[in-house]
């Protein structure tokens, strides 16, 4: 049994190695450049030894199930480009075989450094905090916002715990909010992503950062850019807009707001940097 697994992981290795294009090149060069390397593994395993393959066990079950329908999907007993050699000498076969097992199991290995706590950075935070797949579907408590926003203030990297408002091309609840003690906290404004006014001027982004508030967020348009990129504050909105918004239609404060693929409640927490936004429920450490 185990001379015919080596048999068949031997032929595999052979054709994954583009030894029977007769034709000319490989025409396709990474392809030509990862043969170029199994033969160098296979030449080496050939002249070792004292090589001993180890256990097929090591490998994972995922990959020894993928590398079984391979050798099932290449395979056939009637294939005339199997060379002659393989079919007589099961000891060469068994030792291609064993090369091809070293090489999945003892290549190389990189390691993701440690997250830096200090940074705060998104990215670091993700590693840690969405391990999982990006194609696997799971119900993450983590949220990450759409790449929809442009950073405008003069502090790219910002966190803290929200404070909403809901509003359409009107900002009374914007300056209201702006007014009060931030306290670190981040004020997420939905606009309901109109880019016909400014939900956000320099006079108001002044009385926030001036009044503690860490950032703000506006799924909507600005204007005064310009000064605005030269506050200690964070500023992330879709785009700018030189005229002012409305005043007669405060909308809603402290609601949850839902936009850019997240939903943000008063009281979640708050990431943002260059990268994007993260929205989680409770606060996140490294």
């Amino acid at each position: 049994m185990g001379k015919q697994w080596a048999y068949c992981v031997g032929i595999l290795l052979l054709k994954s190695c583009s030894l029977f294009y007769v034709g000319g090149p490989d025409p396709h060069e990474e392809e030509r450049d990862r043969a170029a390397s199994d033969a160098a593994i296979v030449k080496q395993a050939l002249d070792d030894d004292k090589y001993r393959p180890p256990s097929p066990f090591y490998l994972s079950s995922a990959r020894k199930k993928y590398v079984g329908t391979r050798i099932q999907d290449i395979l056939h007993p009637t294939d005339h480009k199997i060379p002659q050699m393989l079919r007589t000498n099961s000891s060469t076969a068994n030792r291609l075989g064993h090369s091809l097992f070293r090489a999945m199991t003892t290549g190389p290995k990189t390691s993701t450094p440690p997250p830096d706590a200090s940074r705060g950075a998104t990215a670091d935070l993700c590693d840690v905090f969405v391990p999982d797949p990006v194609d696997l579907i799971t119900d993450a408590p983590v949220q990450i916002a759409e790449p929809i926003f442009k950073d405008f203030g003069g502090n790219i990297r910002f966190s803290g715990q929200a404070a909403t408002v809901r509003c359409f091309e009107n900002n009374p609840l914007v300056r209201a909010a702006l007014e009060e003690q931030g306290k670190g906290r981040v004020l997420v404004v939905d606009g309901g992503a109109s880019k016909r006014c400014a939900l956000l001027g320099d006079n108001i982004a002044e009385m926030g950062y001036k009044n503690g508030w860490s950032g703000i967020i506006i799924n909507g348009c600005i204007r005064d850019s310009q000064d605005i990129e030269k506050m200690p504050l964070g500023v992330k909105a879709l785009a700018t807009y030189p005229l002012k918004s409305s005043k007669r239609d405060k909308g809603l404060r402290d609601v949850p707001v839902n936009f850019a693929g997240v939903t943000v409640r008063p009281g979640d927490w708050i990431y943002a940097d260059k990268d994007g936004i993260l929205v989680a429920p409770h606060e996140l450490k490294l």
